[in-house]
């Protein structure tokens, strides 16, 4: 005897027709980055909506959503056609977490150092100042190490040493890591396009090196390090 399917052809088609097709419905990104969903079919126009706007902005470009995230948290993006056609995009907006790194040996990922000032022949001088200070020994690693726990917190590692641990916040790609002292150091985050688990932090320095050279007629100091995300198998 052939088994009844789930519904008769005419329903299925209706059930069919009123469904919109992503290419995702699922988007999970850190806090401050964006996403592009798909729409592979439906019926125009569309427009979409966002359950928590603080969280996540959407807007329509074509047959493509552009889900914008700010703040760490979830939310749910609402898309509507023609009619009675909808689908729901879940959205995750995620805490930098985990353990980043770099080491000497890796001359990809080495530090960039920009500084302008004045005088030029000071801006080259302790542009290579700055570059000796932040090598790692040959060999060694510098390591960030995010724990996402309620109160998050950091620990700075260089080489065998524990440099640092303290407390951070993060969202719209903005990481701030407070330490022991109530230093604040504030990076901003770019993912690297094409390398997986690579991330760009910038550093603003602009205040301190002006603080320790006052004459010298300092405009912007900007440290850049890349550090690579460290994958735990299984």
């Amino acid at each position: 005897m052939l088994i009844a399917s789930t519904c008769l052809l005419p329903a299925c088609k209706k059930e069919e027709d009123n469904m919109i097709r992503l290419s995702t419905r699922d988007v999970g990104v850190y806090a401050g980055q964006s996403a592009e969903v798909e729409i592979l079919k439906g019926q125009g126009a569309y427009t979409a909506t966002s359950a928590d706007e603080s969280i996540a902005k959407v807007t329509v470009q074509g047959n493509r959503l552009v889900i914008t995230t700010n703040v760490v948290g979830q939310t749910k993006v609402t898309v509507t056609g023609t009619g009675s056609q909808t689908a729901v995009i879940n959205v995750h907006s995620t805490i930098l977490s985990g353990t980043w790194y770099r080491d000497e040996s890796d001359k990809a990922k080495a530090p960039e150092i920009y500084v302008e000032s004045t005088n030029t022949g000071f801006n080259t001088g302790l542009e290579a100042e700055m570059q000796a200070q932040l090598a790692e020994p040959v060999g060694k690693r510098l390591f960030f190490m995010f724990n996402a726990t309620n109160e998050p917190k950091f620990r700075e590692i260089h080489g065998d040493n524990i440099y640092a641990e303290g407390t951070y916040a993060f969202s719209n790609l903005t990481l701030t890591m407070k330490y022991p002292n109530n230093t604040e150091v504030v990076y901003k985050l770019e993912p690297v396009a094409g390398t997986p688990r690579l991330m760009k932090f910038t550093q603003d320095a602009t205040a301190k090196y002006q603080a320790a050279y006052p004459e010298r007629g300092i405009t912007k100091v900007t440290i850049v390090r890349y550090l690579q995300m460290q994958f735990n198998p299984g």
